[in-house]
């Protein structure tokens, strides 16, 4: 773990104005936060989330935006949102997403793309309408292991 701000154990709802995020983070350490009822849930530019819990977001449950460096999702739970966990245009930026449970989200569970480094392992995405992951657009590697999809 990087030497960053915690920000551990909140609750946001209820931002969804203006494309607003419940959490908007970067360079934080966010663990078990929860966020439900806004337009994004969890909004990251580098840094490392643990155990976050995201549901019920208009548009993304967690979504990582431009930036240069490594952002961190490591077991989160995402479920009811529209995307569970978004990743795009980050050309120098890699994406870990470990140990996760992303179910039942409305459009996708997993959406990458214009990426750099991604890295998907031991992540459980439960998705009966849409697509479960959707990769576009990788520049440099993605690796996906131990990943269970339905």
């Amino acid at each position: 773990m990087i030497n960053w701000p915690l920000l551990e154990n909140n609750i946001a709802f209820g931002h969804v104005l203006n494309n607003a995020s419940g959490f908007d983070l970067s360079r934080v350490v966010s663990r078990g936060n929860e966020a439900y009822g806004n337009f994004r849930g969890f909004e990251m530019n580098i840094g490392e989330s643990y155990g976050d819990v995201a549901f019920d977001n208009v548009d993304a449950g967690i979504y990582v935006d431009t930036g240069s460096g490594l952002t961190l999702i490591d077991g989160a739970r995402i479920w009811t949102n529209g995307i569970g966990v978004e990743a795009a245009t980050f050309s120098n930026q890699s994406l870990r997403l470990t140990n996760s449970l992303i179910y039942g989200n409305t459009k996708t569970g997993v959406t990458v793309s214009d990426s750099n480094i991604v890295e998907l392992i031991n992540n459980t995405i439960y998705q009966p309408v849409g697509d479960a992951l959707i990769v576009t657009r990788t520049q440099t590697r993605f690796r996906c292991s131990t990943t269970s999809s339905v």
